[in-house]
This record gives C-alpha cells, sequence and structure tokens, in this order.
C-alpha cells in the first residue's frame, strides 16, 4: 500500500503546503499500492489511491480529498488539480523525447544520484527510509509505460513499495526557497533596469547618432571573412575567422578567442566569429573535446560515465594557453597574423568561467569545501557541475591559478562563477571584463552566478550586461556540424534568439574595440543611452559599470542568499542526522542497449 500523511496544522499553512504537496504525492513515483501519507512534523494523513486516480478519471472527491481540498489556496481549483495528475511531461513540448536507457544512465552518473538523493529526502519508504533504488525504478518503469508515460499519478502507482511517505514540512521550506528565489531575482533585475536608465535627456541628434551606431554596430564590418579550420597538430580543434581584403588576409590582428558552452561544439557561435572578423578581429572559435557534443553523446550511449571529468575545470584554460603557444611557434603560418598584445576571449557558461579563469579569477578551493557537496536542495542547477571542481585540490591547496597573461579582456555569457572563484578571487581580475546575463536563466541563475559575482568585480572598465527575456540558451545558435545531443524546444530556448544573438553580436563588438584595440569608435553604446537604441521586443536589454553589493542588499531586504546556504534546512530534533539511503550500485535497472539511441 501506499499511505500519504498530510498534516493538521493551521489552515494557513496546509494553504501554503497543499500545491507543492500534492505534486510531491504524486511526482515521485509508485507500484501497485494503496495509500499515501503525507506528513507535517507528528501529523500525517492517508489518501487512498484509488483516490487520486477517481479525481483524475471524472473529478470526483472522495471524504479525504475534500478535506485536503479544503485547504486549496483561492486561485488553485479542482480542475487544475485533476489537470496535474494527469499531465505527461512530453505531451506539450513535442520536442521531448524521454529515452528510459538514456534516462537510466544519467541517474547513475553524479549528478543523477544527487538529484534521486534530493528527491528521497522527501520520498520515503517503511520506516522513513530513503530509497533511491525504489525512486528510479519508479520513474523509468512510468517513462517505459507506451499506454500514460510519466505523469505524476503513474508514477506514485509505480513506486515499488508498501508504504509511501511525502514529508511536507522540507516541501514547506522548498516552497518559500522558491518564492524567494523568484522575488529575489525579479527586485535585483528591477534594481539594474533603474540603474542602467538614464535621466539625461538627449537631443534629437544626439539620438540620432546613436541609432545609427547601434545599426552599423549590427551589421557586417568592411572585411571579407575566410574560414580555415586549424590542422591536425593544433592542441584542441578551432576554426580560424580571418579578415580579408581584397583577397590579402589582413596581418598583426587583434585576436579573439571563443569558448563554447557544456555539450556545444566551435560553430555554437560561428555566427559571431564572422561578425567579430567582418571588422577586422581575427577570431578563433575553439572545441573543448572533455566537454562538447561529442563528451555528451558519449554520455548518452553508455560510453562515458559522467558529464564531464574533473580535470576539465583544468584543462579547458589550459588548452587555451597550449593554443596559443602553438600560434606563436606557427610564426610562418599564424604568428603573423595574430597581435598577441590584443588577445581576447569570449565564452559562456563553461566557456564563461574559462574566460574567467584566463583573465585572473582563481580557482578557490576554500569556498568549493565549504559549498560543495550542496548539503540541501538547490534551484541553482550550475553548482552540480561546479561543485566538481572541488575533487580538484589537495588538502592544503587554497587557490589555483590558470591565468594566461596574454588574454587582455574578456566577455562571460551566463558564467558559472559563485562557487568556483568567490568574492577574493574575482576581486584579482585586473582585465577588462563584460558579464552577459539572462534573467530568465534557469541553468546559471542571473542573481547568484552574474549580478552578485558582478559586485565583486573591482576594475573600473567593468559591464553588466542584462537580457531581461533571454535564457541560458538565447545566444546560441544550432551548430553547423549538426552535433547537438537534443533539439531543445522554444520554451527552453526563450523568444527570439536571433535577436539575441544580434545583441551579443553588437555589444561585444562595442566591448572589444573599446578595451581590447584602443578604439572609441562604438564606445558610446557602452552606456545606458547608447545600448537603449538596440532594444527591441521581446527582450530588454539594460547595461549597468557599477553595481554593489549593499546595493543588492538594500533593494532584496537583506543580503541575497548564497550558494553555501541550505535551501531546506532539516529538522534534526524530528529526522536521524544521516537517513538512511539504500541504493544498489551494481547495474542500471534498464541495461539492454536501445535501438534508438543516437
Amino acid at each position: 500500500m501506499i499511505r500519504v500523511c498530510l498534516s493538521a496544522v493551521s489552515k494557513g499553512v496546509q494553504r501554503l503546503t497543499l500545491g507543492l504537496g500534492t505534486v510531491l504525492a504524486t511526482a515521485l513515483p509508485g507500484q501497485a499500492a494503496d495509500r499515501n501519507n503525507f506528513e507535517f512534523g507528528p501529523v500525517e494523513r492517508s489518501i487512498e489511491l484509488t483516490d487520486l486516480e477517481q479525481l483524475a478519471a471524472d473529478g470526483v472527491l472522495s471524504d479525504d480529498l475534500a478535506y485536503y481540498a479544503q485547504f486549496l489556496p483561492d486561485e488553485y481549483d479542482i480542475d487544475e488539480l485533476r489537470q496535474a495528475l494527469t499531465w505527461r511531461l512530453d505531451q506539450d513540448i513535442d520536442t521531448i523525447d524521454l529515452d528510459v536507457v538514456l534516462l537510466d544512465r544519467f541517474f547513475y552518473t553524479k549528478q543523477g544520484e544527487y538529484l534521486l538523493n534530493i528527491a528521497a529526502d522527501f520520498i520515503r519508504t517503511e520506516g522513513r527510509r530513503s530509497d533511491l533504488r525504489a525512486l528510479r525504478g519508479a520513474i523509468l518503469v512510468a517513462v517505459s509505460d507506451p499506454e500514460e508515460g510519466l505523469t505524476l499519478l503513474n508514477a506514485v502507482r509505480k513506486f515499488p513499495s508498501t508504504e509511501m511517505r511525502i514529508e511536507l514540512d522540507r516541501g514547506l521550506g522548498l516552497l518559500r526557497e522558491i518564492n524567494r528565489a523568484v522575488y529575489e531575482t525579479e527586485a535585483a533585475i528591477d534594481l539594474l533596469e533603474r540603474l542602467g536608465t538614464s535621466t539625461a535627456e538627449l537631443s534629437e541628434p544626439e539620438q540620432a547618432r546613436l541609432r545609427s551606431l547601434a545599426y552599423q554596430a549590427q551589421q557586417p564590418g568592411r572585411y571579407l571573412v575566410e574560414r580555415q579550420p586549424l590542422p591536425g597538430n593544433a592542441p584542441i580543434p578551432a576554426d580560424v575567422y580571418l579578415p580579408t581584403l581584397q583577397g590579402q588576409r589582413q596581418r598583426n590582428r587583434p585576436t579573439v578567442i571563443i569558448s563554447h558552452g557544456l555539450g556545444n561544439d566551435r560553430t555554437s557561435y560561428a555566427y559571431l566569429g564572422r561578425h567579430l572578423a567582418s571588422h577586422g578581429f581575427l577570431v578563433i572559435n575553439v572545441e573543448h573535446p572533455g566537454s562538447n557534443a561529442a563528451q555528451i553523446n558519449a554520455l548518452l550511449v553508455g560510453k562515458s560515465p559522467d558529464v564531464v571529468s574533473n580535470e576539465e575545470f583544468i584543462d579547458r584554460p589550459q588548452q587555451i594557453s597550449a593554443l596559443l603557444n602553438y600560434l606563436e611557434r606557427e610564426a610562418t603560418q599564424y604568428g603573423s597574423l595574430i597581435n598577441f598584445a590584443q588577445v581576447g576571449m569570449v565564452g559562456q557558461s563553461f566557456g564563461g568561467y574559462t574566460a574567467l579563469a584566463l583573465a585572473g579569477a582563481n580557482i578557490d578551493f576554500e569556498v568549493l569545501r565549504n559549498v560543495c557537496p550542496p548539503s540541501s536542495l538547490s534551484l541553482n542547477a550550475s553548482l552540480l557541475l561546479q561543485c566538481q571542481a572541488s575533487q580538484l585540490a589537495e588538502p592544503t591547496e587554497t587557490t589555483l591559478s590558470l591565468q594566461d597573461g596574454r588574454v587582455r579582456a574578456a566577455i562571460a555569457i551566463n558564467p558559472i562563477t559563485s562557487v568556483l572563484f568567490g568574492e577574493e578571487s574575482l576581486g584579482k581580475v585586473s582585465t577588462p571584463t563584460m558579464m552577459v546575463s539572462s534573467g530568465a536563466d534557469t541553468v546559471a541563475p542571473a542573481l547568484q552566478e552574474q549580478l552578485v559575482p558582478f559586485t565583486w568585480l573591482t576594475q573600473p572598465e567593468r559591464y553588466l550586461l542584462l537580457m531581461r527575456q533571454g535564457t541560458h540558451f538565447s545566444t546560441i545558435a544550432v551548430t553547423e556540424t549538426g552535433s547537438e545531443a537534443f533539439d531543445l524546444p522554444s520554451e527552453i530556448i526563450g523568444p527570439d534568439p536571433e535577436l539575441a544573438q544580434a545583441y551579443l553580436a553588437a555589444s561585444s563588438l562595442a566591448f572589444l574595440t573599446t578595451h581590447l584595440v584602443g578604439e572609441t569608435t562604438y564606445q558610446a553604446l557602452l552606456s545606458a543611452d547608447g545600448i537603449a537604441q538596440l532594444n527591441q521586443d521581446p527582450i530588454k536589454l539594460s547595461l549597468v559599470q557599477s553595481l554593489t553589493g549593499p546595493a543588492l542588499a538594500d533593494q532584496l531586504g537583506g543580503p541575497p542568499r548564497s550558494a553555501a546556504d541550505d535551501i531546506i534546512s532539516p529538522d534534526t530534533a524530528d529526522t536521524p542526522e544521516t537517513p538512511e539511503v539504500l541504493l544498489d550500485p551494481a547495474q542500471p535497472v534498464f541495461s539492454t542497449p536501445s535501438p534508438q539511441q543516437p
């Protein structure tokens, strides 16, 4: 039987927890069982599984569910509860194709086991024990069901235990933190927009000049662009975008290296390479073999045990340094084309980390030790990746420098930063830096990963560019190689990615010509008034040069929650200090290769 306990606490508390409790009761697995127990502290209430099935089928409330439903917040109704029970993950986003074998492999990675452990802290079996095997099995069996698939109700049905307990006190903590995270992010973005709005009244000629400048920055420059892959003896794969005039390669060019994020390749930012090269930069789009699309595909087909290795945090910056060494040695072919005194870095996500590390931000093992592994559920998904770097340190090692002095300017797009670097480390970056943030980034959340870390930068040439409606994927183009492991649905990519990419092309050009080359042609765009000329619906841009921790704290009514803070703090008086976790590490539940593997 599956039993579910719902605490009889105050009506106000129950109203807050009901919505989340319903989701938890149905979201994380079940086999053929009879009852579910929802609990809050010492009080429990049981609900028959058949009651949930009847509600899902015809909207009829049993006596137990009727008692439960009276605590629904006013904005909810029974129809919404009924829909939540039967909503299928892939029914509205038709590009999602859940493969049970691939999902099973993911559950055996570090990241997958971490997420299962989080679920097991809420969902328990007999004796209030966490059972990762039960959770994993229920999810996988539900996914493999050809008729119903992974619905909340079907997951409960598949839970392989006689008893299922959902702890709503922990759920309430999660709900509060979700609300807090949403509030803090929106409040911080509002502050950025106020700071990034000019109060000066521009004359019509000045407005016209800025509009013309913004238009020019988005257009191709006067150089033709020749793309050439580096030869096989180069340290890593890379495409070189060479500016040419009248068929002649231009020499002694300011050079920009572009580092992709996890699961992409060197063509993900080909558009940016071409744009900058058309304006006279020599651009090198690199590919990191340990964290590219091929690595993710290797994970999905069972050829790699993890998303990335721990060493990738060292390998990525060192690969860029090795590439620069290689190019200096190859003077006859490349050395005369590159100005090694004017080298800039651009990187997105994991590549944003790479750019900042090369610009002088040291990996801070003290911060990593304090935070990793996360002791409870974090709403910041990037921590799962960042915390892998904690395994690299020797016991007495506090920091690791991967700086390359040849890097004179850096653009970090949606970078992961918060626990990799820390305040002291980012404060040591002395090169001009631009951080690009997206207000709807659910992978590297704007507040924790860009806004707060931006306040740690101390050099005067620093910029924070916010795309309010942008996501983690807005500036990533579809690869020219078709190497993506998944076709992301439009809901995840966000609105008008071509517009976001045009924004990035123009703002990158303005930043690099100003702070890498030392020209003032597009400098006026690096201001609130200038960046406003790029604005179009549906993505709004804001740019600030100054943002302080006290200003953020004043806006939020207190310091923003850091990555080191527990999202859910267990009540040690009511729960064991170390809950027993049952996990069979032997073989995956489904080990037979799927005929539909990529």
